[in-house]
């Protein structure tokens, strides 16, 4: 799975959208992005208490912040 920084936006674009869409995080759509941004966070070479949090969030929401706050920074 080829994920880069610039894909960022897009990931939490798409988390967003399935927010909207009132998925849960059970849904494979969920899965699937909350593996691309696992994915994404390994490469920016993340470690620590945010990888923790958006690892073991149970939360989409929670975890569409975490990657907001990533590009924010």
């Amino acid at each position: 799975m080829e994920i880069s920084e610039q894909d960022l936006p897009s990931l939490i674009e798409e988390g967003l959208q399935l927010l909207q869409s009132g998925c849960k995080i059970q849904d494979c759509r969920c899965i699937y992005w909350f593996l691309k941004g696992k994915c994404t966070l390994d490469r920016l070479g993340l470690e620590g208490e945010l990888v923790d949090k958006f690892r073991f969030s149970l939360e989409l929401e929670e975890r569409v912040k975490l990657l907001q706050t990533v590009f924010d920074q």
